[in-house]
């Protein structure tokens, strides 16, 4: 069996920890979702509701490096799951 480098090893591990892929699973009840091409730190998605509804409790949400969506919440309350809200 051929040994790997330790520093290529290291590169490797670094970079799968970095590059965590978040899910596209995520919904929105009574809009959409808009994913970005590449869901990996930092990139964001975007909820779009119909005419006069707006995303509750926020908008989009930020891919983070744990491969987890930012949590549902905004300075004053969270949410179990984002919903599109009348004016």
């Amino acid at each position: 069996m051929e040994h790997i480098p330790f520093f290529l090893l290291l590169f490797l591990l670094r970079h799968s920890l970095c590059d965590a892929v978040c899910r596209d699973a995520e919904g929105i009840q009574g809009g959409e979702v808009v994913y970005p091409k590449i869901r990996t730190n930092g990139s964001v998605l975007e909820y779009r509701c119909p005419p006069n509804s707006y995303a509750h409790p926020v908008s989009w949400r930020v891919c983070q490096s744990s491969g987890k969506w930012s949590p549902l919440r905004n300075a004053f309350e969270s949410a179990q799951r984002p919903s599109c809200i009348s004016e």
